[in-house]
This record gives structure tokens, sequence and C-alpha cells, in this order.
């Protein structure tokens, strides 16, 4: 039986731009696991992967099947789930890996802009009640008839979002390459940028440097589930939730020590159906990945 409290952690695409990135992922966990909670980690696809394979998609079908297209993409967290697998293994962490099939995450509407709506945990309530660590794909479920879905671009991040609520976490955070909200990209300024310490819903929805997916902030207000938004080892982060929006007292770089090798250009889901030779269209947020 589970004892400890459950924190869902996700981890993003610019956090695994390489197999470089896995024990930095891996120390993170650790981190976790020693300060007593029992970490759920959602991890996303490595760096460009889904747009790599969107293009891969594209040039075998240039206006393919939602439903082939969506199970095509989803290759990329499978193997991110995988690896990590393989990493805290060989690490010695009693880590388990739920795939997609087993995951009982349903969802309902569009096939690439899904919206998840029924949690079916009884694989992955077994596998928080055996094992330390438990890893499962972000950005992907599955509708009513079991084909595959994508919940959009910065999909991760409702994911850990919507399984947080469901499992009634500790804590949800989303783990990117920057140790916060910020008022502006600090990844484009040499001086400091002032983070946000706390960030209400209704302004985290509207703020410049938008960092996470509009519809998990949306989703988040919904089921009434906060969550943070910080880096590996966190020095200060952003907690958005029913807390009234408030500057943090020291400003700060924001920028994460480098992590790993071979860093990769950000993933954009092709608007495939307007124009499926471009990509990068879809409209979602910009600055630092996720």
């Amino acid at each position: 039986m589970r004892t400890r409290p459950l924190a869902v952690l996700k981890i993003g695409g610019s956090l695994l731009s390489s197999d470089a990135c896995l024990d930095s992922a891996v120390e993170e966990i650790h981190r976790w696991l020693g300060d007593g909670y029992q970490p759920l980690v959602v991890v996303s696809a490595y760096g460009a992967l889904t747009d790599q394979l969107s293009r891969r998609a594209l040039a075998i079908s240039p206006l393919p099947d939602s439903g082939a297209y969506a199970s095509f993409l989803s290759s990329g967290e499978a193997l991110s789930v995988a690896a990590l697998g393989l990493a805290t293994r060989r690490q010695g962490l009693h880590s388990e890996m739920i795939p997609v099939s087993e995951l009982g995450l349903e969802t309902s509407g569009d096939h690439l802009e899904a919206e998840p709506r029924k949690l079916r945990p009884k694989a992955l309530r077994r596998a928080l009640e055996n094992y330390d660590v438990v890893l499962v794909p972000g950005f992907v479920g599955a509708a009513l008839d079991g084909s595959a879905t994508l919940l959009g671009r910065g999909g991760s991040d409702m994911t850990a979002i919507f399984l947080a609520a469901r499992l009634r976490a500790e804590r949800c955070v989303l783990l990117k390459d920057v140790d916060g909200w910020f008022v502006e990209d600090p990844r484009q300024r040499d001086a400091g940028v002032p983070r946000y310490q706390t960030l209400h819903w209704r302004d985290a929805i509207s703020v410049p440097c938008p960092i996470v997916q509009s519809r998990a902030v949306e989703l988040s207000a919904r089921l009434d589930m906060p969550f943070e938004v910080a880096a590996y080892d966190s020095k200060g982060g952003t907690r958005v939730g029913r807390e009234e929006t408030r500057i943090a007292a020291s400003v700060s770089s924001g920028r994460s020590e480098k992590i790993c090798e071979d860093p990769l250009p950000p993933f954009s889901l092709a608007s495939w159906r307007s124009d499926p030779g471009k990509l990068g269209q879809s409209g979602e947020p910009g600055g630092p990945r996720s």
C-alpha cells in the first residue's frame, strides 16, 4: 500500500533532448524520493522528436487520417518512457512503466486537440502500490473507440494536471528548463527578469510569455488542482492556483544549469489540416519549451 504523499512530476521535452539528459532526470526523481514523495512521472517525447515524427507521417500521407496520425506521433512518448525506465532501473530505482494502452486516460473531442474526460486508474493504482516510481506518457490518450488521441501542443502539462487531480496528488510540478514563470522569457535577456512567486489562474491564461498550455491552465482551475512550474533542484519556482498573483522579491536570471548535450529545437505540432507542409503554426504557447 502506498504510504508516501504522491507528487506528479512532468518532465518536458526541453529537459529530454537526448539520451544524455536521462541521468539528470533520474537525479531529480531521486531528489523527490529523498524528500519523502512518491513520484508519478509524466514524460514528454525527446526534444524535437514529435516534430520529426510529424514530418515523417506527412511524408507518408500528406492528408493523414487523424487517428492514425495521432498513433504515429504517440510513439515519441512511448520511447521516452521506455528510455527513462531503462535509466531509472540502471540506477537501482524500483520503477514501473505504464504504456498509454494501460493508462486508462479517456478523452473526447478532436483526435489532435482532445480533452481528458475520465481516468480508469486500475493499472496505475496497482503500479503506485507496488513500485517506488511510476512512469507514464504525457500528451496522449484514447478515444472511446480505443483509438489514439493527442492533447495538443504542450499537452503533457494537461496530462500531469488531470492525473494529479484524479489521484488526489499532494503536489503537481511541471518541470521546465527555467525555474518558474517569468514576466518575460529569461533566456532572451542578459539581465535578471522578475519571476512570479504565485500566479492566479485567471492571470496565467493572459500573461505574456506563456510557458504552460492555456487549456491546461483552464483545466487546472476547473478541477481546482493547483500546480507548480519549476526547474530541476528548484530554488524558487512559481505556484499557479487560487492565490493572488505576486512577484517574487528577488530577481533571477531564471536559467537552469546546463544539464545535457545536444539541444534540439522546440516541438511544434503541425497544423496539417490547413497546410500540411508547414510546421509550428499551431498558435500554442511560445517561450520556454514544454
